[in-house]
Order: structure tokens, then sequence, then C-alpha cells
């Protein structure tokens, strides 16, 4: 009688390596959670700067109704000197608009500074608008006020002295700060001294008379 061969059992894998490698991806993936809220909360207390809006350039930006102004700035060499604006007007509109400038003493007494006629769709440098007496020495911070169809808008314009890129911009010659031309005296002293001989007195007058009596 012959015994039936005895069959051999298949080696088995462990199980154990199967087992660690889950649990290591599962430690791994708590881990990547754990990172994007620690990045979240990072986020949230520091901005991306990308989003953050920013103006590259020496002034401000201001808006009002249909009209965009870029770059406002006051060149001036001292503060209580004459100062000039300086900047960019943009009408993004399709009627006139006049933009008027004015400066802002904060008690609503400021002085028109000066105002520039755009039309429809159209981009114009600001010119020609001068400032008598700047409130704030360069460096600083003044206020100006910007006027249009839709409204009044106040904003702190900075102060920049005339160095450099802006070099170029100073107040028009024969202007003084309170915008008295220089030649208004001169004028005044000609006219008084043209006016004096027309009235003919003193002795040589008196000696005149004298003789046409004789």
């Amino acid at each position: 009688m012959t015994r039936p061969a005895l069959r051999t059992a298949a080696p088995t894998r462990p199980v154990a390596p199967r087992r660690r490698r889950r649990l290591g991806s599962l430690v791994l993936a708590a881990g990547a959670a754990g990172s994007l809220t620690l990045l979240g909360a990072c986020t949230v207390k520091s901005p991306t700067q990308t989003l953050v809006p920013y103006q590259p350039a020496d002034g401000i930006a201001v808006s009002s109704g249909q009209v965009d102004a870029r770059n406002l700035l006051i060149v001036t060499k001292a503060k209580g000197e004459a100062g000039v604006l300086s900047g960019n007007l943009v009408n993004l509109g399709t009627d006139d608009v006049t933009v008027t400038f004015a400066t802002d003493s904060g008690d609503g007494t400021g002085a028109t500074a000066g105002k520039v006629d755009l039309g429809p769709r159209e981009q114009r440098d600001i010119t020609g608008i001068e400032i008598k007496s700047v409130a704030a020495a360069p460096g600083a911070l003044t206020g100006l006020v910007m006027s249009t169809g839709a409204g009044d808008v106040v904003a702190q314009v900075p102060v920049l002295p005339p160095d450099l890129y802006y070099s170029t911009v100073t107040p028009t010659p024969g202007e003084t700060p309170d915008g008295i031309e220089s030649g208004t005296s001169t004028s005044t002293s000609t006219a008084t001294s043209s006016e004096t001989p027309s009235e003919t007195t003193g002795p040589a007058a008196t000696t005149s008379a004298t003789t046409s009596a004789g």
C-alpha cells in the first residue's frame, strides 16, 4: 500500500512590510495636510504680495467719476515756497470733463490751483498748475482736492524736491510765491513818475506868473 505524496505549501509573503508601507503613507498624508493648514494660516497673517495693490510711481493715483489721475505729486524747494503739480490725467468716459485742483487746508479754505479740460477718451499730462505756497516740506505729504462733475476727492499727495527727474519741474520764472508778477512794482513806479510833471509847482511857476502880470 502506497502512501499519497505530500504536497508542499507555497511560501507566503510576510504581511508586516505591507502594513508598514500603508502606515507610512497615512503618516505622510497627515503631515501634508498639517503643512497645508500651516501655510494657509501664514497666508492669512502675511498676504501674498502680488495681491496687494501697488503704485509703481513717486506719486499717488486718484479717481473721481470717469477721470483717473496718476502719479500725482507736488514739486517745491521748501515749505511755504511755490510749487508745481505734476501728474497725468485720463478721461475714461465719452463726455467732456473739467478737472479742478485746489489745496486742502483742512478747514475748507483751500485755494484753487488750476484746472484741466479733457475730451472724451483723452489722456493728458498736467502742466501749468502752480501752487502759491506749499504747506509741507519735501519728503512730507500735503492735502490736495481734485474736483470733477462727479464730486470732490481729497488726497494726501507726496511733496518732492526739484531734483533728478523733477529738476525741470519748477514754477514759471517771473512769478513770486504770492502770484504777483515781478514787473508790477516797476510799472507802478513808471506811471507815478510820468504823472508828476503834469502839475507845475514851486518857484519857477511863481516867477512865470509874476512876469506875465507885469
